[in-house]
């Protein structure tokens, strides 16, 4: 839903740093919302970053794109519309003068405050910071934990919760060159609605059993 509020249209070339399991929800979600043609691989162990090129390319068979598996997380970044952030770093996974003017990061990996996928340098320098919900990462988001601590950056300059996007209560992005960043720690009533979404979708397809308890 962030990507969809505030990467831009056009976005067509997407960084994923980090190939674990998380990624592979955050790439189907990425092509369900933008035009993705190519994409940017890299995991600390390369040979993981290779195994999952093979899983897109097998699980998304209608998806023609252009898979590259880089050496280097800031050569990715670079070259990205869209970065996703799915690591449990505690050190900040590229630098901020890999960012291009228009870029849309989702950091989705680290949760705990000791944790850092992202630079103070890059927290400062995103137009608009948007998050799950506020309380959730001033508790847990460790890179907007340590940018708060550093005096350069506040909590007060979040922008906005992705479901005030959703509802129209804040705007997404503003213009193309803007760089916006989506926080995540995750919530567990985000996970309660989506599983309603698919037990209703279950129900008017006639999918699964009701079980008597």
């Amino acid at each position: 839903m962030a990507t969809k509020y505030l990467a831009r249209r056009d976005a067509s070339r997407l960084a994923v740093i980090g190939t674990g399991a998380m990624a592979r929800e955050q790439v189907a979600g990425m092509l369900a919302v933008r035009p993705i043609t190519e994409m940017f691989l890299y995991n600390r162990t390369k040979e993981k970053a290779e195994q999952f090129a093979a899983y897109i390319q097998e699980a998304h068979p209608e998806w023609q794109g252009t898979i590259h598996v880089m050496d280097n997380a800031d050569e990715a970044v670079r070259q990205a519309h869209i970065v996703i952030c799915s690591t449990r770093s505690t050190t900040p996974v590229f630098s901020v003068t890999a960012l291009q003017p228009g870029t849309h990061i989702n950091a989705i990996g680290s949760y705990l405050p000791h944790m850092q996928e992202l630079d103070v340098e890059t927290i400062i320098r995103a137009d608009r910071i948007v998050v799950d919900t506020k309380e959730g990462v001033k508790h847990e988001a460790g890179e907007l934990i340590q940018a708060e601590n550093t005096g350069r950056w506040s909590f007060e300059q979040i922008d906005a919760e992705v479901g005030e996007l959703v509802t129209g209560e804040k705007s997404g992005r503003q213009h193309e060159k803007e760089i916006t960043l989506f926080k995540c720690v995750g919530v567990a009533s985000f996970d309660l609605a989506v599983a309603m979404g698919v037990y209703k979708k279950a129900v008017e397809n006639g999918k699964g059993m009701t079980i008597s308890l």
